[in-house]
């Protein structure tokens, strides 16, 4: 449906309607509106304004309730015209600061802390989508001898990223036969992207040289493990809690829709890897094509690991599209600008 442009007191009853049903979460009469608008018009003309804006399916009325509340086209009309974006907090600053301070290079513990971090801040799902790995440079690998039977392979990219794998051997192999061969698959995979190294590996390494090595076998045979990354590590998804608490999962019906959604989470892998708009991207309802997405709304960003051309990410929150856009999005901003910031090399 094309948007048609509102009158300013449209707009202004839109707004104050919006801004008290994400408050309330109770739908908002005229007389609330003639006294929250600041337009100094009586309820019986705020009740006509509201009647021109549902006949125009900005709003709707539930049938138990004489007041209105938005619809997803309201909402979209207030996110894209109306909204006052709100900065964060200096305390909020300093608690995004303080947990994407202390991260490391690990895929996990970016993915796992910033998802939590993100649900707790908003009271929604905190959504973390992890770098895309395969795009990353290889930078070196280390071998390092965990015990007689264990070695762990240390794949470092050039965004610093990093990715471990814990291997059995079944011989023993001495310090300076590791040294060579991380030196020989150091020099055979620096520069290389992971996608092209996973597609022709035997090919790149495949010299006399790697035939007297019989470590660098050892490598090859856990390369799959090592490029890949397995869809239960891809995304993390935190705050179940504060979506079933929420009026608009009151129902068991809706309850149990949260709760396969998450049960799956790899199916919001798909939607979060087409994101890759800059800046921040809003969906609202049914704007998310997906099976089973057409109830919330996603806010999302994209982050670098290695700075604006390192390898990207997704982080977002999602909810019920009455959430509170203006700090939502300073949030979600916020984060992926300081992960960003914070992943330089």
């Amino acid at each position: 449906m094309e948007t048609e442009k509102l009158n300013d007191r449209e707009s202004c009853v839109l707004q104050t309607l919006v801004r008290d049903y994400i408050s309330s979460a109770e739908p908002t009469s005229s007389r609330t509106v003639s006294r929250k608008s600041g337009l100094m018009l009586s309820p019986a003309s705020i009740r006509n304004i509201i009647t021109d804006l549902e006949e125009k399916g900005y709003v709707s009325q539930p049938h138990t309730s004489a007041g209105r509340i938005p619809t997803n086209r309201g909402y979209r009309y207030y996110v894209d015209y109306l909204i006052e974006i709100a900065g964060l907090s200096t305390k909020e600053q300093g608690e995004v600061d303080g947990t994407c301070s202390s991260l490391v290079s690990s895929v996990e513990e970016i993915t796992s802390a910033t998802a939590k971090l993100l649900s707790s801040m908003s009271a929604e799902l905190g959504l973390v989508l992890a770098p895309r790995f395969y795009k990353g440079v290889f930078k070196k690998l280390d071998i390092v001898p965990l015990s007689e039977k264990n070695i762990l392979l240390v794949l470092a990219i050039e965004s610093g990223l990093v990715n471990t794998v814990t291997c059995e051997i079944k011989s023993v192999y001495d310090e300076k036969e590791l040294e060579r061969a991380c030196a020989f698959i150091n020099e055979r995979l620096e520069g290389k992207q992971l996608s092209e190294i996973k597609e022709r590996l035997e090919e790149i390494v495949r010299t006399e040289d790697s035939k007297t090595i019989s470590a660098v076998r050892l490598f090859v045979d856990n390369a799959r493990d090592l490029f890949d990354f397995p869809d239960k590590k891809i995304i993390h998804v935190e705050g179940t809690s504060n979506i079933v608490s929420q009026p608009e999962f009151s129902t068991l019906e809706r309850v149990g829709s949260v709760i396969g959604l998450l049960e799956r989470k790899e199916l919001l892998v798909s939607p979060l890897e087409k994101r890759m708009k800059d800046g921040v991207y809003i969906t609202i309802g049914e704007e998310n094509t997906e099976d089973n997405l057409e109830q919330y709304s996603i806010v999302t960003a994209n982050y670098s690991i290695g700075g604006i051309s390192g390898i990207k990410g997704t982080l977002g929150i999602m909810g019920p599209p009455r959430m509170q856009y203006e700090r939502l999005i300073s949030l979600v901003d916020y984060t992926a600008r300081f992960l960003t910031d914070r992943f330089v090399h």
